[in-house]
């Protein structure tokens, strides 16, 4: 406090002997300077004083000399370079195996002479086609539906131009099932993507799946033609039909030697199939 005391009065008298004339207000404005420049200085050596700048001065010929507040930051530097790729890291461990995803699309097929399937089951019905002789109409068999819909424009009465019969066994084997009608089902597997006949044969080849196996058939030899079908080895027939109606029928297959080797084909045993699936 000695020190700021001596250091205001020197300041004080060397504003007044610089003067040009001596006044009582300019001794009264001295004298206020001289207690005001006493607490500032007192202030600024003090070590908590964190709002008044400091102040120094050596001598009188020098000028006060006040340290101002701390500056404001800097703006940010520019980006550094880009540092090396680091190295390849180990391989992880190879993670558990998924569950197996889902097979799109499916296969369907019809199955001759049965009411169910091995999977599922899109609907069931009677076998319809064209009278045995008729020359024309279609030549391939249908699966008639047991629930049919009439939803559009219609003529009443029987035209005849196209008419679609029930097929019917004409058998000699498991002769309780001849002249009855014939029953069907159209089947559809999810996890695959394909499906053959394969005439003559019981058994799939290679890693197809048998869906079911019977007989081959189709109208006979002297009517016209129509499609050869496998229908199921079991032969079901539809309940209370047994009677020769004659519209669309169903005769089974034998080979002959024309063409075909007498060796392995016989020409007295009726001919099997067998539906299969990828």
């Amino acid at each position: 406090m000695a020190r700021a005391l001596l250091m205001s009065v020197v300041i004080s008298f060397a504003l007044a002997v610089t003067g040009n004339s001596v006044t009582v207000l300019g001794l009264i404005q001295y004298a206020i300077f001289h207690i005001f420049l006493v607490w500032l200085i007192g202030q600024s050596e003090g070590e908590e004083s964190t709002i008044i700048p400091k102040m120094k001065a050596t001598n009188c010929n020098e000028r006060l000399v006040v340290q101002g507040m701390p500056g404001f930051p800097g703006f940010p530097g520019t980006p550094g370079t880009k540092g090396d790729t680091g190295s390849k890291g180990d391989k992880g461990e190879t993670g558990l195996t998924g569950p197996p995803g889902v097979i799109a699309g499916g296969v369907t097929y019809t199955r001759w002479g049965s009411t169910s399937c091995p999977g599922e089951k899109i609907y069931s019905g009677r076998v319809g086609g064209s009278p045995y002789n008729n020359v024309g109409g279609g030549s391939n068999y249908l699966c008639m539906p047991d629930d049919p819909e009439y939803g559009l424009g219609y003529r009443v009465g029987v035209q005849g131009h196209n008419p679609v019969d029930g097929a019917e066994y004409e058998v000699l084997i498991a002769t309780n099932k001849h002249d009855h009608n014939v029953p069907c089902a159209v089947c559809y597997v999810s996890s695959r993507t394909a499906s053959v006949m394969i005439p003559a044969r019981m058994n799939c080849y290679g890693n197809w799946t048998r869906e079911y196996y019977g007989y081959l058939m189709s109208d006979g030899v002297s009517h016209k033609k129509t499609q050869f079908i496998c229908v199921d080895h079991s032969m079901e027939a539809v309940p209370e039909t047994a009677r020769s109606t004659n519209g669309a029928l169903f005769y089974h297959a034998e080979a002959t030697c024309n063409g075909l080797s007498c060796s392995k084909y016989s020409t007295e045993k009726e001919l099997n199939c067998v539906v299969c699936t990828m």
